[in-house]
């Protein structure tokens, strides 16, 4: 985060220890703004997998409402995309991106794999 910080790269950015589908509804209420997640581009661990064949549930659902991941959520002018690349293979820390910045009032919408579009809707533990 600090390194992040100092390039001035990032034009948001938050933790998703809450899971990603509440924090990035967060980050977009925060800055007036929509998003697009990629469901395909979400990172997942290979114990997440295999959690998730074991009670028969998506491992995309997961990573988008599970919690406790303590990564940082962050977004970006698309153009800086090389120089944020650079950035993670210098701290080799694994630099995902996962969707787009989308105009004010357009929501949150999940892309599914197969190319389904619909509202992400946060699902994740309220601590208040």
């Amino acid at each position: 985060a600090a390194a992040l910080a100092r390039t001035g790269l990032a034009t948001a950015t938050l933790d998703i220890s809450d899971g990603l589908s509440r924090d990035l509804a967060r980050l977009c209420a925060a800055s007036r703004v929509g998003a697009t997640v990629e469901a395909g581009a979400l990172p997942v661990t290979g114990g997440t997998r295999r959690a998730a064949a074991l009670l028969g549930r998506d491992p995309s659902e997961a990573a988008l409402h599970g919690g406790e991941e303590y990564e940082l959520l962050f977004a970006a002018r698309p153009g800086n995309a090389a120089k944020i690349a650079a950035l993670g293979r210098r701290l080799e820390l694994a630099v995902t991106r996962i969707g787009a910045v989308t105009a004010r009032g357009s929501g949150i919408e999940v892309v599914e794999p197969g190319g389904r579009r619909g509202p992400l809707v946060p699902r994740t533990w309220e601590h208040f």
